[in-house]
C-alpha cells in the first residue's frame, strides 16, 4: 500500500536497464569510494515522501528480485573481500545465488498468494538454494523474518521484530559464532533500529547495516590485516538496502563496495580442506547429534532449517566423514563437495564428474501431505508427483493436492 501515488508515467520499479543489467561489476572500485555501500546514483520514482505503509506480498517479491540482481552486479567486489572463514573468493557469488533461488521461488507462485505462503516460500527457496557459509546464514535470517511476518500486517513494528528474530536464528545456527561477521551486522541492526513507520525502519536498518559492516575490521583481526570489511556483512547491507529501496520507492543504480586496501592471500594447497554441503531430511533430535559430531570433525559449521528439512555446511579435512555423519542422522541429498584450494571445482560425492551449481530450487514449501522426510526431494525416489511442486507424494490419492496452493 502506498501513502502517495506515483507521478504519471512512473511505475515505482527500478529502470529496466537496472533490472536487466548483466552480472558484472567494476572490479577495481576506483572512483567509487564515496563511503562504504553508499549509493552513487538514485533513480527516484513518484512524489517525494511516497512510500509503503505495510510490506505486502508483491513488495516481498520485488525485494527478493532486486536483492538478487543487486548482489549479482556487486558480486565481484564482494568476492574480493572474502578472507574469512577461508579466502576462497566466492562470498558474493554465493549470496547472489542464494537470493536468486529465493527470488525464483516466489516468482513461480500465483500472483494472488497471501503473505504466509509468499514469506514461507521465499525462506524455503533460500534454504534449498543456499550456497556457502554466508549464504546459509542469510537463508536462516530470511527464515526468521518469515516466522514473524507471515502472520503479520507488515508494519514497521513487525519488521523490527522480524529483524530481531532473524539475528537470533542466524546466530543460533552457527556452531562457533565469531564477531566481525554477518552475525554481528544482523545483531547491530536488530539492536539499533527503532520500531517506527515502515519506511523509517527500513532506512534505519540499511543505514545501520552499512555502519556495522564498516566496523567489522575492528572486530576481526584477519579483516584488519587484509584491509577489508566482512564480505558477508557487505552482502547483508546490500540486501537491506534493496529492502529499503522497495519500501521507500527510491532505487540506487549501483552501490559502492570498497576494494581491499591490503593484500588478500588466496587459499593454497597447504592447510586446505573441503567444504561439504547437503540438504538433510531428519528430525530435530537427530540434527542435534549431527551438530555435535560435525563440530568435532571440522569448523565453519552451520546447520539451518527446520520442520524436517535442513541445510548443512561444514569445512572438514575428510569429506566422507561429514557425509557419513549425515547418513546416520537422516537422508542427505543434493550433496556438494568443494576443494577449498580450488574454488569452482566441485564434485558429486562418490563420483568424478564435475558440476557447477546445485539444481534449481522448487518454488513451493514442503508438501503438507507428504509421508515424511523420505517422501520428497530426491530424484531417485520413484513415486507419484505433485503437479504444483513436482515432489513425490506418498499416496496416489494425494497426487495433485499435496501443496497448500493446489489443495481443493
Amino acid at each position: 500500500m502506498l501513502r502517495a501515488e506515483g507521478m504519471p508515467g512512473t511505475t515505482g520499479q527500478p529502470d529496466e536497464d537496472i533490472r536487466s543489467a548483466p552480472l558484472t561489476a567494476n572490479s577495481s572500485g576506483s572512483g567509487w569510494v564515496l563511503g562504504i555501500f553508499s549509493a552513487i546514483t538514485l533513480a527516484h520514482r513518484g512524489r517525494e515522501g511516497a512510500h509503503m505503509e505495510v510490506l505486502d506480498p508483491p513488495a516481498v517479491r520485488r525485494w527478493a528480485r532486486l536483492a538478487a540482481d543487486t548482489l549479482g552486479r556487486a558480486r565481484a567486489e564482494i568476492d574480493a573481500l572474502n578472507v574469512f572463514p577461508v579466502a576462497d573468493g566466492d562470498t558474493g557469488t554465493n549470496l547472489h545465488l542464494t537470493m536468486l533461488s529465493a527470488a525464483e521461488a516466489v516468482e513461480a507462485l500465483p500472483d494472488d498468494m497471501g503473505a504466509a505462503v509468499v514469506w514461507q516460500t521465499m525462506a524455503y527457496g533460500a534454504l534449498v538454494g543456499a550456497r556457502g557459509n554466508s549464504g546459509v546464514i542469510v537463508s536462516q535470517a530470511l527464515r526468521g523474518l518469515a516466522e514473524v511476518l507471515k502472520d503479520r500486517e507488515g508494519t514497521g513494528a513487525d519488521l523490527c521484530e522480524g529483524l530481531a528474530r532473524a539475528a537470533k536464528l542466524a546466530r543460533s545456527a552457527v556452531a562457533r559464532p565469531v564477531e566481525g561477521t554477518v552475525l554481528t551486522v544482523l545483531e547491530a541492526v536488530a539492536a539499533a533500529v527503532p520500531a517506527g513507520d515502515l519506511a523509517a525502519t527500513a532506512r534505519g536498518a540499511a543505514a545501520e547495516a552499512r555502519a556495522a559492516a564498516r566496523r567489522t575490521p575492528g572486530q576481526l583481526d584477519v579483516l584488519a590485516r587484509s584491509g577489508v570489511v566482512d564480505a558477508g556483512g557487505a552482502g547483508m547491507a546490500i540486501i537491506l538496502e534493496a529492502l529499503a529501496a522497495v519500501i521507500t520507492d527510491s532505487y540506487a543504480e549501483r552501490y559502492d563496495v570498497p576494494p581491499p586496501t591490503g593484500r588478500v592471500t588466496p587459499m593454497t594447497e597447504s592447510g586446505a580442506g573441503y567444504e561439504v554441503m547437503y540438504l538433510l531430511d531428519a528430525d530435530e533430535e537427530a540434527v542435534g547429534k549431527l551438530r555435535a559430531e560435525l563440530d568435532s570433525l571440522g569448523d565453519s559449521l552451520v546447520v539451518v532449517g527446520g520442520d524436517g528439512l535442513w541445510n548443512v555446511h561444514v569445512h572438514v579435512d575428510e569429506a566422507g566423514q561429514a557425509i557419513e555423519a549425515g547418513m546416520r542422522a537422516g537422508r542427505p541429498h543434493r550433496i556438494k563437495v568443494t576443494y577449498l584450494a580450488a574454488p569452482g571445482r566441485t564434485h558429486r560425492a562418490g563420483g568424478g564428474r564435475g558440476w557447477s551449481r546445485w539444481p534449481r530450487a522448487t518454488a513451493s514449501p514442503p508438501c503438507s501431505r507428504s509421508a515424511g522426510p523420505s517422501s520428497y526431494g530426491g530424484s531417485q525416489v520413484r513415486a507419484p508427483r505433485c503437479r504444483r511442486c513436482w515432489r513425490p507424494s506418498a499416496r496416489r490419492a494425494a497426487r495433485w493436492r499435496c501443496c497448500p496452493t493446489t489443495r481443493a
